[in-house]
């Protein structure tokens, strides 16, 4: 497994990418077993580098080390150097964007559970404020007439309503109990 570039090659890059040009590699005419690094420019090699590792391998080897040497120029590192720090950049943004977004859906969450529980409370206040209504007149007269004091007195009707509004505070009959 490789690593990550250190900073010194790019430290390294930028005190040669005046060679930048030298990003070809070609065959030396004079001797097979060499490979030759440079530029060619308006048709003219101009070498700087020579690759010998024809004597250390297999026949050709010294072209393909040579290429490599031409395409790992120092604008090309620099190019990939720039793109890993972009890639990065990008990458941090998106790693903060996220987590701003999961941080938002969090306080979405925690707000709806708030709301959930304000509502689940207010349902309860209001079963509470209902449950202490007190019987409607209807009703009133419904249990008067099933008691026989319809007929009855006024006083006697005011007594028996009297008693019903106490058997509401004392017993817990509401609006809703019969």
């Amino acid at each position: 497994m490789t690593t990550a570039p250190t900073p010194d090659l790019r430290a390294l890059a930028e005190a040669a990418k005046d060679w930048a040009s030298c990003n070809e590699a070609w065959p030396d005419p004079e001797d097979i077993y060499v490979a030759v690094v440079g530029g060619i420019m308006d048709g003219e090699h101009y070498p700087v580098a020579q690759i010998e590792a024809d004597n250390y391998g297999t026949d050709g080897e010294s072209l393909k080390l040579a290429q490599f040497y031409a395409a790992a120029n120092p604008g090309a590192v620099l190019a990939l150097l720039d793109r890993i720090a972009e890639l990065q950049e990008q990458l941090v943004a998106e790693a903060r964007a996220a987590a701003e977004q999961k941080l938002r859906a969090d306080q979405l969450a925690q707000q709806h559970r708030m709301q959930a529980q304000m509502h689940a409370q207010a349902t309860q206040q209001l079963a509470e404020l209902e449950a202490r209504k007190p019987l409607p007149p209807a009703r009133v007269d419904e249990l008067m007439a099933e008691a026989g004091y319809l007929g009855a007195s006024a006083e006697s009707r005011a007594d028996f309503i009297n008693g019903l509004r106490h058997a509401e505070r004392a017993h817990g009959i509401t609006g809703g109990s019969s």
